[in-house]
């Protein structure tokens, strides 16, 4: 309940976020309120009721504009939370799990796609790294993913002017917040490297199995399996992503390679180029297949 009070005092949330020493008694309660929430998401108890607090407001944040007078406070407030959010949700160390101690997959990718649309920058500078690396935490990717399904799923709602190019207003609704086609050029080569991984160790995992049933019956790779088809239906979503090569990597026009030439290839254990869309296509198909 407090946390949609914030979200509709514009003025109490930006006195809040600047430290406003000529606080009332209503702000000075609310600000203790967002003490309560940063103690919380580092204590042991009430820390599950903390996190979903603060993912609502930064989800409350994306609805509202970046630059009118009411606009910015809340965002303001969203990303100053962002780092403890960032800390509490995405430690590989100590995750953030429910009463069963399963990953709060779901939750997390709420966090992260807010957090995605306010703030461009957050993606290269923590996310990359947290969810996309060689060694990240599967269901911090999972979560990533999830997050770009959510960013891909939201409507289009670009406004055009007269002369049919893109309404860059600020105030207008569909300039909010970052879309994923502005993510492309960060994430879609690092998506593809994930995706063509977890498919080269499930291909290997199920070879062992064949060979060596007894000894590898107890290993469970529900997790890889999860990653992948996260991946498929985000690039079903959008096909444009799934395609796409940064300006300045594009490959080398090469003959064509046989379906071999691509086995022995990704068999010999050689780093596998994300942005080799061949290859990248070639595994697409064994997944589907």
């Amino acid at each position: 309940m407090m946390s949609m009070l914030l979200a509709v005092c514009p003025d109490i949330v930006l006195k809040i976020t600047f430290g406003d020493r000529n606080r009332s008694q209503v702000t000075a309660r609310k600000a203790a309120f967002i003490e309560s929430l940063r103690k919380h998401l580092k204590a042991v108890k009430m820390t599950d009721v903390a996190t979903a607090c603060c993912v609502d407001l930064c989800k409350a944040a994306t609805f509202s504009p970046k630059t009118t007078a009411e606009g910015p406070r809340l965002r303001l407030l969203a990303l100053n939370l962002a780092s403890d959010l960032n800390s509490r949700l995405l430690d590989p160390s100590k995750p953030f799990t429910n009463s069963e101690g399963v990953v709060e997959i779901l939750l997390m990718s709420e966090a992260l796609a807010a957090l995605c649309k306010l703030d461009r920058h957050f993606v290269d500078t923590t996310l990359l790294e947290k969810c996309l690396s060689r060694n990240s935490f599967p269901p911090f990717q999972i979560a990533f993913i999830q997050a770009c399904q959510k960013l891909a799923s939201d409507p289009e709602l670009t406004s055009t002017k007269s002369d049919g190019t893109a309404d860059d207003d600020p105030d207008d609704m569909s300039n909010w917040n970052v879309k994923l086609k502005e993510l492309y050029p960060v994430v879609a080569s690092s998506l593809r490297h994930v995706f063509m991984s977890a498919v080269i160790e499930l291909n290997q995992f199920h070879i062992l199995m064949r060979s060596n049933s007894k000894v590898m019956a107890g290993q469970d790779n529900t997790q890889k399996i999860e990653l992948v088809r996260a991946l498929l239906n985000l690039w079903t979503q959008d096909c444009k992503l799934a395609f796409y090569v940064p300006p300045g990597r594009t490959l080398a026009p090469q003959s064509g390679r046989s379906c071999h030439e691509l086995n022995s290839r990704l068999a010999s254990g050689a780093e596998i180029n994300p942005d080799d869309l061949k290859i990248f296509v070639y595994l697409t198909c064994k997944v589907w297949i």
